[in-house]
């Protein structure tokens, strides 16, 4: 009788996450067009992250494509007014950024100063809103300040998350298959699991902290 090769095991989990990961961004894809884009990215991307999420606490065994399409529906209005009011603060940004080479003088200079200062809480927002919208369970505005105190707590979680993001945006630029296949499935999969382990770590010292003090 022979014995199964223990590599085999590996080598199906890989392949298996190879394929989930495309999968799963093929869905992206279609979900994200199914909201005429506009209303679809950002239901998608909650749907994608919600499924890696229960993926990585084993609370999810059902088909990828059924998973993602109930969460989709389920946070589609939420999903899309987080969307809505990122884009807005972003396309403000831009804007207020543009209108700075029309100043002159230390009013410019303050302006710029206020122009950094939103521009780092917006990135600091970016990096985490959609992990703790899909983590926590609170008010619409709470989602913005628990991923700002949690941004700002713990910067280098921070400087990971936009540094992948960057990262996947200039290979995308360089190479079409990246988005197409894996590149929007592939960077939900690490933020979550990197989030996730901020996030248990953050709880397990509040317990201890409640603890302490009872």
């Amino acid at each position: 009788m022979m014995m199964n090769d223990p590599t085999e095991g590996v080598i199906y989990k890989f392949l298996d996450g190879v394929a989930s990961i495309v999968v799963m961004n093929l869905i992206w894809i279609l979900l994200t067009l199914l909201g005429g884009i506009v209303f679809g990215w950002a239901p998608a991307t909650v749907a994608m992250f919600t499924v890696w999420r229960a993926r990585a606490r084993s609370e999810n065994n059902e088909k990828i494509v059924k998973s993602m399409w109930q969460a989709y529906k389920k946070n589609f209005l939420y999903a899309n007014l987080i969307g809505i009011i990122m884009l807005a603060a972003g396309f403000s940004l831009v804007f207020f950024g543009f209108t700075l080479q029309q100043w002159g003088g230390f009013f410019r200079i303050l302006l710029l100063l206020f122009f950094v200062f939103s521009a780092f809480v917006y990135l600091v927002i970016f990096a985490f809103i959609i992990p703790v919208f899909v983590h926590y369970e609170v008010k619409l505005f709470e989602y913005f300040r628990y991923a700002l105190m949690i941004g700002i707590s713990h910067l280098f979680h921070t400087i990971v998350i936009l540094g992948l993001i960057v990262l996947m945006v200039w290979l995308s630029s360089m190479w079409l298959q990246i988005p197409l296949l894996i590149a929007f499935s592939f960077t939900s999969m690490f933020i979550t699991y990197f989030s996730l382990a901020l996030f248990d770590r953050i709880e397990q010292k509040n317990e201890k902290n409640t603890e302490s003090l009872t």
